[in-house]
């Protein structure tokens, strides 16, 4: 799957609220999900290619939809 198409489908598929994030410095890539009270969940990768990682994120996210509320004060940040 292109990086493109799979960007697409974290657009689509997605449970509200949720990002991802996927970070690049030179040697080494990596992928978080981000819940919507802010709490980062680590993709674990060692070897994997970069679309399995967000593959992944993406599944974390949908796996955990209804475990992570905004806070109170992140609510009133975006209000």
């Amino acid at each position: 799957m292109r990086i493109d198409d799979l960007l697409e489908m974290a657009a689509r598929d997605l449970p509200e609220g949720w990002s991802v994030r996927i970070e690049v410095e030179r040697g080494a890539a990596w992928v978080k999900a981000i819940a919507p009270d802010g709490v980062k969940h680590d993709i674990d990768s060692d070897e994997a290619e970069i679309t399995d990682l967000v593959r992944d994120a993406i599944e974390v996210a949908t796996a955990n939809a209804g475990l992570h509320r905004p806070s109170e004060a992140q609510h009133n940040q975006k209000g």
